[in-house]
This record gives C-alpha cells, sequence and structure tokens, in this order.
C-alpha cells in the first residue's frame, strides 16, 4: 500500500514536532493545566508510538525486535528526554507524571493499533 512508504517520515516529523512543542517555552496562560496537561501528553505520546509501531510492524522480525516493544520504549525514552530538556527551560519542569501519561498513551496506542486497524480494513 502506498501509505505504508509514508508512515516512517511522518513519524520522525511528528517526533520533530513532539520535541519542539516539548522544549518551547509556553506562557503559562496558555498551558494547558491538571488533567488536560495529561491528556495532551497521552494523546501526544500514543500517536508517536502508534506511528512508530505502523511503521515498524512491516520490518522482517529478523531485523528488528518486536514492533510493539520499540514502539513504546522508543516513544518513551523520547518523552523521557523531553522532560529532561523542560528542567531547563523557563515556565517548564521535570514531571513524573507526565512521564506516566507518556508510557499510558504509548501502551495505549500499541493496543489498541492491531484492534483498530482490524475494524477499518
Amino acid at each position: 500500500m502506498v501509505v505504508r512508504r509514508f508512515v516512517g517520515p511522518v513519524a520522525f516529523v511528528w517526533a520533530a514536532v513532539y520535541v519542539y512543542i516539548g522544549v518551547t517555552a509556553i506562557p503559562p496562560a496558555v498551558a494547558p493545566r491538571g488533567r488536560w496537561d495529561l491528556v495532551a501528553h497521552a494523546a501526544a505520546t500514543a500517536l508517536l508510538a502508534a506511528l512508530f509501531f505502523e511503521w515498524l510492524r512491516h520490518r522482517p522480525v529478523s531485523e528488528t525486535p518486536p514492533a510493539a516493544r520499540s514502539a513504546v520504549v522508543g516513544a518513551c525514552v523520547l518523552g523521557l528526554a523531553v522532560e529532561v530538556v523542560q528542567a531547563l527551560v523557563p515556565h517548564r519542569g521535570f514531571e513524573v507524571a507526565d512521564l506516566v501519561a507518556d508510557a499510558v498513551g504509548a501502551v495505549g496506542a500499541v493496543w489498541l493499533h492491531p484492534r483498530v486497524a482490524a475494524v477499518i480494513s
């Protein structure tokens, strides 16, 4: 399918946007608060993990670790890196709750992905 060819580049573009949004100073008046911040973290990381998973799942198994594990670990490591950098950015900070939301989003996306794909196709 032609769409599969573009999943990898789209995943890396989203990863760049994810990092940019994560490390840019956002004025406190505009930043999501409370639960919405966690929902935003989970949604952004879920999209990242789903794109990584879709890209990786068509690779031969002998070449890479299982796609689901790689997608979750990749998305969570990127989330951790962003949180570490946020500790240095004004009006931002390192928050464990954000890491948990990232992990929940990544695992949820990889768990839901095959179920949604089965319904769509």
